[in-house]
């Protein structure tokens, strides 16, 4: 029978959030992703409007993904998932 420090520990490791350097790399993960999507419309990078656009969606797109409010909130177990989930995302 698990004893009341094993489930406290396991309810932290269930619910830490992302480090700062954890969140850095999901931050140049999008940066790439959008260089990535712009470049097959004649370098729409270079369209400021379209770019903002862009970014939107993938912010938007990953934090409902996760049911968070700020990328910041998304638990460390989840780290290697929105890596991955980043580099799905599509333009509707």
């Amino acid at each position: 029978m698990l004893d009341l420090k094993t489930i406290a520990i396991t309810n932290l490791v269930l619910t830490m959030k992302i480090t700062d350097g954890q969140a850095k790399t999901i931050k140049n993960r999008i940066d790439s992703r959008v260089a990535i999507l712009c470049s097959g419309k004649n370098n729409a990078y270079l369209s400021i409007a379209l770019r903002k656009e862009i970014y939107s969606h993938l912010w938007k797109t990953l934090k409902d993904h996760f049911c968070v409010t700020d990328y910041h909130d998304i638990c460390r177990k989840d780290y290697s998932e929105s890596l991955k989930y980043i580099n799905s995302i599509v333009l509707p």
